[in-house]
């Protein structure tokens, strides 16, 4: 695997011998801590050595390579709720000790052997016990991936198989080579013929009873989702607005959101993330007055409260959290560890 070397696309790369062997532990949930909860193991060092990630941006899908150490990575209903991130993740082990294991909410038990491309659900409870080894994930924007599908799928813990699976692990394998090279139209056009074999990988399976996704419980929250996105500058945005504009009831949407915390932590969390995908990108000083404002806040002190309890850390350093995009190895930040989070905030919209 090369490093990034080209400045097309945002990348980045991080090395095991950057880490303290004190803070091992620490530095690496870091890592993960806003969309997983990683396990590591409880007696014994972690042997980090040898150990590497990169990431890559390619329009709306987020690659993420890993030459890694055993572990386990959760993601609980919290983190669901608090992350508001609901892609498709798409994972491939290339060289593994073992299999790894899916535990997919509380029966759906799924082995993944090396070679095998293994599609999860992000907005469902998962819990993976990784080997050592190498793999790919992919992070994939839902609507990007379900627009090219007959219909709706519950994709989470589908195997992919056949012909075309093994051609889509062979683009893989060479993705991640070139990637790195790629100037930003070609990332884009390369990001379309990824999720083209991803679906073709998934023809076969379309058919299936099996993955047909319940619609009330799988399809309406996101439709309410984006409802709630267009309307984030009303403070008054109600279940009662909510219901209207979908035609159900009030228990049915209590229902609906309780997965997601209930009603208004739903509609907090999505003001909070649009929020935060602002003041991260802001080039200039932003009022919080405004900001406040424009999201449904009915004040500043409010909304800089709303902000710290959802990240752990003042709306002011929102901006310092994402540190620019760099292709050469460098310590483990806040900043790097934020990386790919901030890229699946992003993904998609």
């Amino acid at each position: 695997m090369a490093s990034p070397t080209s400045h097309n696309i945002p990348s980045y790369l991080f090395k095991g011998e950057d880490l303290n062997g004190s803070e091992v532990r620490e530095r690496l949930r870091e890592r993960f801590a806003d969309n997983f909860d990683l396990l590591l193991p409880k007696e014994g060092p972690i042997r980090v050595d040898g150990a590497e990630h990169v990431g890559l941006m390619l329009g709306n899908i987020a690659v993420l390579w890993r030459k890694m150490y055993v572990h386990d990575l959760v993601r609980s209903p919290a983190l669901i709720r608090s992350s508001q991130i609901d892609h498709y993740l798409l994972t491939v082990s290339l060289e593994q000790r073992g299999p790894s294991e899916h535990m997919l909410g509380d029966r759906h038990f799924v082995r993944q052997g090396v070679g095998e491309p293994l599609l999860l659900d992000m907005s469902q409870q998962m819990r993976s016990q990784i080997a050592s080894g190498t793999d790919v994930t992919l992070f994939i924007a839902r609507d990007a991936l379900d627009a090219l599908l007959p219909r709706s799928l519950d994709l989470h813990g589908v195997k992919l198989a056949g012909a075309v699976a093994t051609l889509l692990v062979d683009h893989l394998r060479n993705l991640v080579r070139v990637a790195p090279g790629l100037s930003l139209s070609e990332a884009q056009l390369t990001a379309r013929s990824t999720l083209h074999l991803v679906a073709a990988s998934l023809a076969p399976l379309s058919d299936s009873l099996a993955l047909a996704r319940p619609l009330i419980d799988q399809l309406l929250p996101r439709r309410i989702g984006r409802y709630i996105d267009s309307h984030l500058a009303n403070p008054d945005l109600s279940v009662e607005q909510l219901c209207g504009a979908f035609g159900v009831s009030r228990s049915s949407m209590y229902r609906l959101l309780e997965p997601m915390g209930g009603v208004s932590a739903f509609i907090r969390a999505r003001r909070l993330s649009q929020a935060h995908q602002l003041l991260a990108g802001a080039t200039e000083r932003v009022h919080l007055k405004r900001l406040a404002d424009d999201f449904g806040f009915r004040s500043a002190a409010q909304f800089s409260r709303a902000f710290s309890d959802q990240f752990g850390y003042k709306p002011s350093e929102a901006r310092m959290q994402i540190a620019p995009f760099t292709h050469a190895a460098a310590s483990v930040s806040m900043g790097e560890a934020q990386r790919l989070s901030e890229w699946l905030r992003v993904l998609g919209r």
